[in-house]
């Protein structure tokens, strides 16, 4: 697991794997870099047009030279977004493979009697099913975490050079943005941990049930431990959709971005924004 694994802290190991995929993740993120200034490209060739077309009085045959332009950077902006995805995609299943490798070998390591105090479902639960859940992280995350610093640079620099007051007014609206994301998004990390170790209790619980089937059989339990299964099994759903009730919320607060203070409030204390991202994490 490393050198000083007991020093280790889960975003210490995942930065650790995902600098081992450098290369990729950098492709990842050019390619994200390219659909984005296409986009820009393309929106400044659709102004163009219309202004033409509404203010000079321009005829349509005369813009056909524009309309190709547009055609070109929608194929560049499909090419570039094909290409960040597979490259996502790429990081992501080289560092799941060697995740796996390394979770493999720190079990063998442990050997069958301390392997043998973790469940197995829960230990398979972390070979398969959570170990997959890592490719949205490499795949996607951590491109994107890079692009939201540059697309939005890059927005604000064709602004700036369009009109210097609307990118003044941009730059200081933006920072918001994170804000709010910064706090729906750590009451959706505390839920998704509830629903990690829920998911592992589930599989543990059901594996328990279908193993000593034949004694529930034998003392006429099987509809009390179908219930058992049945009731842990909602008690995941409930979790599931209390997570996604609160990621979901992102978009509700975002959208209310204040045009002003007591206006703002007002619509995040209607819409629930804040209630959702402080107390829906201690609800049990």
């Amino acid at each position: 697991m490393g050198e000083s694994p007991g020093k280790r802290t889960p975003r210490g190991w995942l930065a650790a794997h995902g600098a081992k995929q450098q290369g990729w993740l950098a492709l990842a993120w050019l390619g994200g870099v390219a659909a984005g200034a296409a986009t820009v490209a393309q929106l400044a060739w659709l102004a163009w047009i219309i202004s033409r077309l509404l203010v000079d009085g321009a005829e349509l045959a005369s813009l056909s030279g524009a309309f190709l332009a547009i055609v070109s950077l929608l194929l560049v902006r499909a090419l570039a977004q094909w290409g960040q995805e597979v490259a996502g995609q790429q990081a992501s299943l080289r560092i799941r493979h060697a995740v796996r490798r390394e979770l493999l070998a720190h079990l063998a390591a442990l050997g069958p009697v301390r392997a043998g105090e973790r469940h197995s479902a829960s230990l398979a639960s972390q070979l398969v099913e959570q170990v997959e859940a890592l490719d949205g992280y490499f795949a996607r995350f951590l491109p994107q975490l890079r692009l939201a610093v540059a697309i939005p640079l890059l927005i604000l620099a064709v602004v700036f050079w369009l009109d210097w007051l609307a990118a003044l007014f941009l730059l200081l609206s933006a920072p918001l943005i994170p804000l709010f994301m910064a706090l729906v998004g750590m009451g959706a990390e505390r839920l998704n941990r509830d629903q990690f170790a829920a998911v592992s209790r589930l599989a543990g619980h059901f594996l328990d049930r279908v193993r000593g089937i034949a004694t529930l059989q034998l003392f006429h339990r099987t509809r009390e431990a179908t219930a058992d299964v049945h009731l842990a099994a909602d008690h995941y759903r409930r979790l599931s959709m209390r997570t996604l009730r609160v990621a979901f919320s992102l978009p509700r607060c975002s959208s209310s971005s204040p045009r002003s203070p007591s206006r703002w409030w007002r619509s995040t204390s209607a819409s629930g924004c804040w209630a959702t991202s402080t107390t829906a994490p201690r609800r049990r």
